[in-house]
C-alpha cells in the first residue's frame, strides 16, 4: 500500500516589527562609515543595488549587535530590516523559510502557534546574522545555530542569485561572516514543542562547580552560570532539562543528581545582579515541568534587556560583550585558575556580568567550536564540546581606555586553553594568533570561496582583511582548494 505525505504550507504576511537601519552598532561603540545606506524590500532590489554600484565595497547589517567592526564599511551598507517576513512554515518537514532580515522575535511566536519551536539566540538579533557569525544556544549536545540551516538564498557580489542546499556547501557558506554576498532568505530547521524543567541554584560557591563540573555540564541539556558584579566567587546557576532527553535521563533523576552535586534544592527566586542588568525572574515552581514557551516568557537573560532593545536610549546601552570558546577538556583548569589571576579585581570593577555555557563541537570551517581546531590528543580522548566564557563589560571603561589593557591580560590568560573568540563579540587577539588556532585548511577554504564568488573583494572590509591577513583580492587563490 502506498503512502501519501500531505505538505502543510503556510504563507505568512509581513511582519510589523522592523526597526530603522542602524547608524552604529547597538552599544554605540562602532559608528558606521558607509557613504550610502540602502533598505531594500525585495530580492530584486538587492540585485539592482549590487549591479548598479559597480565594484563599490558592500557590507550587510542586521540589528547591529556585533561588538566589533565586522559590519562596517566606507562603501555601501545594506540593511535588510524591511525584509523580515516569515515566508512559509512546512509543518510536515518541520522547516521554516524566512527573509534575511527576520529576527528570532519575528519567528518564535508564529511557530509556537503551531506547537513548534526553533533553536534561538537573543530575540532581537537577525537569524541570518546569528548564523553567519556562528552564534549558539546552550547545551553540551546542542550545536551552533548554523547546524539548523537547510538552505540559503544568496545574492552574490555580481548580482547573481545562488540557492545553496548541499550539506557540504552549507558548511562552507553558513559561517562566512557575510563575506560571500547577501543572504536574502534561508530555510531553518524546526522541532516539535517539548516540555522542560528549569532548576535554579543561587549563590553556588565556585569551588562546588570546579569539584563537579562534569556533573553540571553532562547531566543537563542546558547549563548557564551567571557571575554577578559584587559576588565573583558565587553565582546564579540555571539548569534546563528537556523531557525525553537523548541520554534517557529522566527529569526527576536529574533533579536528584544536581541536588546532590550542589548541596541545594531548586528554589523560586528573583535576583538583581547589578543596577545595569535586569533581574532573572523565574516564575512559579522551578522544579515543575513547563512547556518550552514558558522559558521564553519567564526567563530574562541578564546580559541583554528584553522587549525592544533598540528602543533603549543610548546611555542605557552600557555594555560591551566578549566571548571565548575553549575545549571542554580545559573547563576545570579554567575555573581553578581564573580566581587566582592578579588582574581579576580590576576586571571585576568594570564587569557587568559573566556567564559560562556548554556548546557541542562541530566541523564548520570557521566555527570557534570546530573540533578540528582542538589539539590532537583532546580530539581523540575527550568529549567533543566547548565551554563558552562570556564577559560583559561597561562601555564607559572602553572610552577611558581602562578595559583594553585588561582585555589583553584576559586574552593572554585564555590562550593556554586554546581559546577562540566569538566572531560577533569584541576581542583583541592578533591575526597571528587567530591564524594559529584555526587549522590552515579552514582559512584556505575562506580564501578560496572569496576568490570564487567575490574576486574584486567587494564584501571584504578592513576588519576581515586584518584578522585573516587577506591579500589583495586578485591574489586570493583559486576555488581548487575547495
Amino acid at each position: 500500500v502506498g503512502t501519501c505525505t500531505v505538505l502543510l504550507l503556510l504563507v505568512i504576511g509581513s511582519v510589523t516589527t522592523s526597526v530603522p537601519p542602524p547608524t552604529s552598532n547597538w552599544a554605540g561603540t562602532v559608528h558606521f562609515d558607509a557613504s550610502q545606506t540602502f533598505e531594500p524590500e525585495s530580492v530584486q532590489e538587492v540585485v539592482d543595488i549590487l549591479q548598479t554600484s559597480d565594484i563599490t565595497p558592500v557590507r550587510v547589517v542586521g540589528t547591529g549587535h556585533s561588538a566589533n567592526h565586522l559590519c562596517n564599511t566606507d562603501g555601501i551598507l545594506i540593511s535588510l530590516h524591511r525584509m523580515n517576513r516569515v515566508l512559509h512554515i512546512d509543518r510536515t518537514n518541520l522547516t521554516v523559510r524566512i527573509e534575511g532580515g527576520a529576527t528570532f522575535d519575528d519567528l518564535v511566536q508564529q511557530v509556537a502557534e503551531l506547537d513548534l519551536i526553533t533553536a534561538v539566540s537573543v530575540p532581537e538579533i537577525t537569524i541570518a546574522g546569528a548564523i553567519l557569525t556562528a552564534s549558539h544556544g546552550s547545551g553540551i549536545h546542542v550545536p551552533i545555530l548554523p547546524a539548523f540551516v537547510r538552505q540559503l538564498t544568496i545574492v552574490r557580489p555580481d548580482g547573481s542569485i545562488d540557492t545553496v542546499d548541499d550539506p557540504l556547501q552549507l558548511h562552507y557558506e553558513t559561517v562566512s561572516l557575510g563575506s560571500l554576498g547577501v543572504v536574502v532568505d534561508l530555510t531553518y530547521q524546526l522541532t516539535e514543542s517539548y516540555d522542560l524543567r528549569q532548576c535554579v541554584y543561587p549563590n553556588v560557591p565556585l569551588h562546588t562547580i570546579v569539584r563537579s563540573s562534569d556533573s553540571w555540564f553532562f547531566q543537563m541539556n542546558s547549563v548557564q552560570r551567571f557571575f554577578s558584579l559584587f559576588h565573583p566567587t558565587t553565582s546564579v546557576s540555571l539548569f534546563t532539562v528537556y523531557s525525553g532527553a537523548p541520554d534517557g535521563v529522566t527529569l526527576s533523576s536529574v533533579v536528584i543528581k544536581t541536588s546532590a552535586v550542589c548541596d541545594a534544592l531548586p528554589v523560586h527566586f528573583n535576583v538583581q545582579p547589578s543596577d545595569t542588568v535586569l533581574p532573572i525572574d523565574v516564575g512559579g515552581d522551578t522544579a515543575t515541568v513547563n512547556p518550552y514557551s514558558f522559558r521564553r516568557a519567564s526567563l530574562v537573560l541578564p546580559h541583554f534587556k528584553p522587549h525592544s532593545l533598540h528602543n533603549l536610549p543610548s546611555h542605557k546601552r552600557n555594555q560591551v560583550q566578549l566571548e571565548y570558546f575553549i575545549p571542554m577538556y580545559y573547563a576545570t583548569q579554567f575555573l581553578q585558575k581564573l580566581p587566582r589571576q592578579p588582574w581579576l579585581p580590576e576586571l571585576q570593577k568594570i564587569l557587568v556580568i559573566s556567564e559560562i555555557r556548554a556548546v557541542a563541537a562541530d566541523d564548520f570551517p570557521l566555527s570557534p567550536c570546530n573540533r578540528n581546531n582542538f589539539p590532537l590528543l583532546i580530539r581523540i580522548f575527550t568529549s567533543p564540546s566547548c565551554l563558552t566564557v562570556q564577559f560583559t563589560l561597561t562601555k564607559s571603561s572602553f572610552h577611558h581606555n581602562v578595559a583594553q589593557p585588561l582585555v589583553d591580560k584576559l586574552e593572554l590568560f585564555l590562550t593556554q586553553f586554546h581559546s577562540i573568540p566569538h566572531w560577533a563579540k569584541y576581542f583583541q587577539y592578533s591575526p597571528r594568533y587567530l591564524q594559529r588556532v584555526y587549522v590552515s585548511h579552514n582559512l584556505r577554504v575562506l580564501r578560496a570561496l572569496q576568490a570564487k564568488y567575490d574576486p574584486h573583494g567587494r564584501f571584504q572590509n578592513r576588519f576581515l582583511q586584518h584578522i585573516f591577513n587577506l591579500p589583495h583580492p586578485a591574489a586570493l587563490g583559486s576555488d581548487d582548494e575547495l
